[in-house]
């Protein structure tokens, strides 16, 4: 299975995550996609004083047992294992398990604890980024051969919703654009079947030709003043969300022209994809032009 399988799998539905419970105290969450595994987790139930004294080498935050509950002796959920495919790395395959398991933990008040024994960078970085975001604190630390592992727990209160895309659905977006598209979609702005875009009492809003230093592609977009910020907003990636709803807006997906004209935004020339494939929306001729001129490029 390749990483474009799991990225279409994963746009299709097709992955989904199953619960075995292993004992009275573990729970292994199972990730696979067309029936393929892609990656595990295991959860362990036990009470924070039990995870403080586990190790000489783990040291607990004082407040970390007032935290929980306000009870010393409050029940935790302990991320024992993770394991995930090669392939499924950096496609937020990780992130799902564990959403699925800080729902099921945070739905029973149990907060979920990050994994100190597990030595994955991949790991350590979901843990540190959920730091930042403000859905996790620091408990604890272990420490191993000179070097200090936070140890980090989920806040309940600020929701488990850890890729962002929850948000997405409600129209909050993971940038300044994505929420000003959604709240160009609030307003009444629509793209018709032309390619135009219509404001809210039905006028036609001007294309202001652009290009931005990340495409040498010269596109139509309007202004709209979202939180007394203008922001220009391509007629394309309107069309895209429009059509293909908050898939549009995801991480990876990038808005297509299927004619490979970046002017032409009717609906039906609209589509969405990863970059390869907005790529093959070249033709053959043009792509194998460009290659030559940048390895020309390259050589002189």
């Amino acid at each position: 299975m390749s990483r474009q399988t799991i990225d279409d799998y994963l746009k299709d539905g097709r992955c989904r995550i199953i619960r075995e419970q292993l004992g009275e105290r573990d729970t292994q969450y199972v990730l696979t996609c067309a029936g393929a595994f892609v990656g595990s987790m295991t959860v362990t139930r036990m009470t924070n004083q039990r995870l403080c004294h586990a190790e000489k080498s783990l040291t607990c935050s004082r407040a970390f047992g007032r935290s929980v509950n306000g009870r010393g002796d409050a029940r935790v959920r302990l991320v024992e294992h993770i394991r995930v495919n090669e392939v499924g790395r950096r496609r937020g395959i990780a992130t799902k398990l564990y959403e699925t398991a800080a729902k099921d933990a945070c739905r029973a008040g149990e907060p979920l604890v990050s994994a100190y024994r597990v030595k994955d960078a991949h790991s350590n970085d979901f843990w540190a980024k959920q730091k930042r975001k403000g859905r996790a604190t620091v408990v604890g630390v272990r420490h191993d051969a000179g070097a200090k592992i936070p140890v980090y727990a989920l806040d309940c209160a600020k929701g488990t919703d850890l890729s962002g895309l929850g948000r997405m659905h409600k129209g909050e977006g993971r940038s300044k654009l994505d929420r000003a598209i959604v709240e160009a979609t609030k307003r009444g702005y629509r793209v018709n079947a032309k390619g135009q875009v219509i404001g809210p009492t039905g006028n036609v809003r001007k294309c202001r030709v652009r290009a931005t230093s990340k495409s040498r592609y010269a596109h139509c977009a309007f202004n709209l003043r979202v939180a007394g910020e203008v922001i220009p907003i391509p007629f394309a990636r309107l069309a895209a969300y429009q059509k293909h709803g908050a898939k549009a807006l995801q991480g990876g997906v990038v808005t297509r022209h299927r004619n490979d004209n970046a002017l032409d935004n009717r609906p039906t020339n609209i589509s969405i994809g990863t970059r390869r494939q907005n790529a093959l929306d070249i033709p053959k001729k043009t792509r194998v032009a460009r290659a030559r001129h940048a390895a020309k490029k390259g050589r002189g």
